[in-house]
């Protein structure tokens, strides 16, 4: 249960309390074994959860080979990992950031769309270092940022990255083979991202996996931050699909007749239903940089809170 105090030893490390938890995984404020001694740095430990399906142990292992292949200022660190008495843990910098702004934030103001242009061009700059090693982030959004009081943003939470230019299906495939998962079948694949913020392909068999997902994903997200609202509203998994697939989101000067031209063009572009009509991660970031010169602000909460990976 989050927030309990648990005291037991992971390998090297000594889990203090549990930060939070999600379906298949436990994130542990931590210390190392050779800093008990009142001054200890605090770390991050990630586990699966004790209940955690196959899928989920599969998840921490891609996480552990995807960032053991990274090291960018935007990307989350990996310090460590190690297996013990058969449970995969992965150890992680301890961040203090605020929390980016999610569904129930309100929109941001225009005056403060230079802090905004700021974020948004340290995210592409993550994305594309993952880009350039072969991979797409693959579940990007505001839970899987930490952004510290300085404003520099850290992208979290490799576990469902996927390996570029592979069809879906070959790449389950292989990993199966890889992971000697012995049960596990292509159709046991759970939905690969949060509906909120997937792709139109990622809800398709067998699609390509291209960078065009991620710049898709960053598009749900700004466009929710920019306006206050989300480009698709549903209550299940079908609907979701089927607004992603199908629905156009309206125009964002409909919810701020201010925003520049130029944002709410790239907003839409960046939401295209195929893949190929979406702008390059160079496109959004020039076109930020030009609004980051034309205004300049401070929109997060001065409150920080603890964020974990």
């Amino acid at each position: 249960m989050a927030d309990a105090i648990v005291r037991k030893q992971l390998g090297e490390w000594q889990l203090q309390r549990c930060l939070g938890h999600s379906h298949c995984s436990e994130v542990y404020l931590a210390t190392h074994r050779s800093e008990f001694d009142g001054t200890s740095q605090s770390y991050v430990v990630k586990v699966a959860t004790s209940h955690a399906s196959k899928w989920s142990r599969l998840t921490l292992r891609q996480e552990r080979r995807v960032l053991s292949k990274l090291a960018h200022p935007n990307i989350v660190s990996l310090l460590g990992s190690g297996t013990e008495r058969g449970v995969d843990f992965l150890v992680l910098p301890y961040l203090d950031g605020v929390l980016a702004p999610g569904g129930s934030q309100p929109r941001i103001a225009p005056a403060q769309y230079g802090r905004l242009a700021w974020i948004t061009r340290q995210m592409v700059s993550g994305l594309r270092a993952i880009h350039e090693e072969g991979w797409c982030h693959g579940d990007l959004k505001p839970d899987h940022l930490s952004i510290d009081r300085h404003f520099h943003v850290t992208l979290l939470d490799f576990g469902m990255a996927l390996p570029l230019f592979q069809r879906t299906s070959d790449m389950f495939s292989d990993w199966i083979e890889s992971e000697a998962v012995d049960d596990a079948k292509c159709s046991d694949v759970p939905v690969w991202g949060s509906p909120v913020y997937m792709p139109p392909e990622a809800f398709l068999k067998n699609a390509l996996i291209e960078p065009s997902r991620d710049v898709y994903s960053l598009g749900c997200m700004l466009y929710l931050w920019i306006t206050g609202q989300r480009p698709f509203y549903a209550k299940s998994l079908s609907d979701w699909k089927k607004s992603h697939l199908s629905q156009r989101p309206k125009d964002p000067q409909v919810w701020v007749p201010e925003l520049p031209d130029q944002i709410a063009k790239i907003l839409m572009d960046m939401l295209a239903k195929h893949p190929s009509r979406r702008p390059g991660l160079s496109e959004i970031e020039e076109a930020f940089a030009r609004l980051e010169v034309e205004s300049f602000g401070d929109w997060l909460p001065a409150e920080t809170v603890g964020r974990v990976a």
